[in-house]
């Protein structure tokens, strides 16, 4: 993942490519989708993250599909957590391969990061 890029939060792809093309408001799209103006106020403002439950809801109103939503949520979830902990190389050994197929090897930590 490239970390000179700021990750983006599907909210802002729900403003700029969903609600402002149709001139939606926060408070219209809320009781459009029967949830409360703080949960789309808190996506907007990428705050809040979308559920799958309010997924579902935009996938429904805006005939796309919930994947869709959730995929955005999880592609921004992993540019955070990616940007926020040291390259997993300097610090997780992978699994070596096994010698004897019956024996697990666990391998040792490289040390030396916190997350």
């Amino acid at each position: 993942m490239r970390r000179d890029v700021p990750p983006l939060h599907p909210g802002q792809i729900l403003v700029e490519d969903f609600m402002r093309p149709h001139n939606i408001s926060r408070r219209a799209l809320a009781e459009a989708l029967q949830v409360s103006h703080t949960r789309i106020a808190g996506i907007t403002r990428g705050t809040a993250a979308i559920s799958a439950d309010t997924a579902v809801r935009l996938a429904h109103y805006f005939d796309t599909s919930p994947w869709f939503w959730m995929n955005l949520q999880v592609r921004f979830d992993l540019q955070v957590a990616d940007r926020q902990m040291p390259h997993p190389a300097e610090c997780i050994a992978p699994l070596p391969l096994l010698v004897d197929p019956g024996v697990l090897a666990v391998p040792e930590s490289k040390g030396g990061c916190v997350w």
